[in-house]
């Protein structure tokens, strides 16, 4: 009955799958925050000048704006 002391333990996969976990993540974060963007230029590019000026952009400004709202000003330094 001593096996039943002991504390169930996940089997380790080795350093290959945990490097996978983490590469799997990488990629999907990134593909996430990549459809972001676009859903933020499509509903941005569907408002009118008015409101756009009420925001403080123009058209042209509408890809780089989104990208500042989606990844933050330091990501988009090199973007400009």
């Amino acid at each position: 009955m001593a096996y039943l002391n002991n504390a169930y333990s996940v089997p380790s996969f080795g350093f290959q799958f945990d490097n996978k976990v983490k590469q799997f993540r990488k990629w999907a974060r990134a593909r996430l925050l990549v459809m972001q963007h676009r859903r933020m230029v499509h509903l941005l590019s569907g408002m009118n000048d008015t409101v756009l000026n009420e925001i403080g952009i123009t058209r042209s400004e509408i890809p780089v704006y989104a990208k500042t709202l989606i990844y933050g000003d330091n990501e988009t330094s090199n973007l400009r």
